[in-house]
């Protein structure tokens, strides 16, 4: 899966109906033949203000003939998803399933201009994110799935998606023979995971397809063999890993899928855990995030605690952990100060799922958004196999770093791995 180069410009045809709509053409191309993919109901549009009026009597049959139990309105633009390898570009739009409420939200994007869209049958389950590509760390082709969780939040029970939810479970699966490199461990889906990773694998080639792409998945947790495709793109750029192997000396002390990008760092590790003075370095961190942008960013530089961070490794030892948007303001604050590595039990890696700017998706709206994509690309961030338990209880016993040791992360933006250097 690695015959695409992405230094290359991806070659483009005339598509009226964009990105998007060329993604879930491919998905149903995908889905023929095989009764475990699925692909909802969709049309694409790309009209005038005066042709919307004829959409009406359309409309209705669509949710007539469908009866699809919630309905999206989504960009389909020509620098996102299929051409481009973005996503999120624009907001999506959930809408009732009444024609009324989905021609407002056509209107809308008609008035302003922005077209093509997409309307999309919705569906129940956890939202996926899963990334076909070679990683140059294994030396061979493998399969990352990120599967969203489940939230409280507002009353009731419902499912979160990992497009945006940066606490997903993740699993490596090996692309040929479908065996967990990291299972998922989810104790619904794992029993799904290897056929999912050879069956999309042969899909794909099936279809033309054999260099690196990211799909997005609905998975109910009662179905685990029943696998809506909502969505097919090119690797984003934070997925396309480096073209040779980054050097790997040193003794391995973890291997994980949990990355934020492909690169390298190197440098001392320094533990920061709940420690009085480590939660006044956070805070401290957490405080020049929120300063980012403004007239006072030149004083970053001569911060006191630049000499404790400026080219460490950070070790997040947390008891607990941290809300979405404190992880989001303190991995930002310590990179900018001068950490180029950190690691975590949590870290900001939402399965680099391109350009997520719906403020609808983060605590703290667009702003906490655009901070964890500027962290993610601020330093190099690597989480533990697993999101549960503790930092120290995922490294190989008395590996854990006590005292200060000589730590390199290298990352082909799939695969991740540590190594100590002393």
């Amino acid at each position: 899966m690695n015959a695409w180069n992405y230094d290359k410009a991806r070659p483009r045809r005339a598509e009226p109906m964009g990105g998007k709509a060329t993604g879930l053409t491919l998905c149903r191309k995908l889905a023929d033949g095989n009764p475990r993919f699925y692909v909802p109901k969709w049309f694409g549009m790309n009209e005038n203000a005066e042709s919307l009026a004829d959409r009406h009597l359309g409309i209705s049959l669509w949710l007539s003939e469908y009866h699809p139990w919630g309905v999206i309105v989504r960009s389909s633009g020509r620098d996102e998803d299929w051409f481009d390898g973005r996503s999120g570009v624009e907001r999506s739009v959930r809408c009732r399933t009444d024609e009324v409420s989905i021609k407002a939200a056509l209107r809308e994007r008609v008035a302003t201009n922005r077209l093509p869209v997409v309307v999309q049958s919705m569906a129940d389950g956890y939202g996926c994110v899963v990334d076909v590509g070679w990683s140059h760390l294994l030396g061979k082709a493998v399969v990352r799935v990120a599967r969203g969780g489940t939230s409280n939040e507002g009353g009731g029970t419902r499912f979160t998606s990992a497009t945006w939810d940066n606490e997903a479970t993740f699993g490596l699966y090996d692309a040929e023979t479908g065996e967990a490199i990291i299972a998922l461990a989810d104790g619904e889906l794992d029993v799904a995971m290897p056929d999912l990773a050879r069956e999309l694998v042969a899909g794909l080639r099936r279809i033309g397809i054999n260099y690196g792409v990211q799909l997005e998945m609905v998975i109910h947790p009662k179905y685990p063999f029943n696998w809506i495709l909502v969505q097919l793109r090119p690797s984003p750029s934070a997925m396309r890993g480096t073209t040779e192997t980054p050097p790997r000396n040193g003794r391995l002390l973890m291997t994980s899928c949990r990355v934020s990008k492909p690169g390298a760092c190197e440098g001392e590790s320094i533990v920061m855990g709940d420690r009085d003075k480590d939660r006044e370095i956070e805070m401290d961190a957490c405080a020049i995030a929120r300063e980012d942008g403004t007239e006072r960013e030149h004083w970053f530089d001569d911060h006191p605690h630049r000499h404790a961070l400026a080219g460490k490794i950070v070790l997040w030892s947390d008891s607990s952990v941290p809300k979405s948007e404190q992880s989001v303001l303190r991995a930002l604050g310590v990179a900018l100060i001068g950490a180029v590595g950190q690691v975590s039990l949590r870290p900001l890696v939402n399965s680099s799922h391109g350009t997520r700017t719906d403020p609808g998706s983060w605590r703290g709206g667009q702003a906490t958004a655009a901070r964890a994509t500027k962290a993610k690309d601020a330093s190099l961030l690597i989480g533990t196999p697993r999101a549960h338990g503790s930092l120290f209880g995922q490294w190989p016993r008395d590996a854990w770093p006590r005292t200060p040791v000589r730590l390199r992360i290298v990352s082909d933006g799939l695969v991740g791995e540590i190594y100590q250097l002393d």
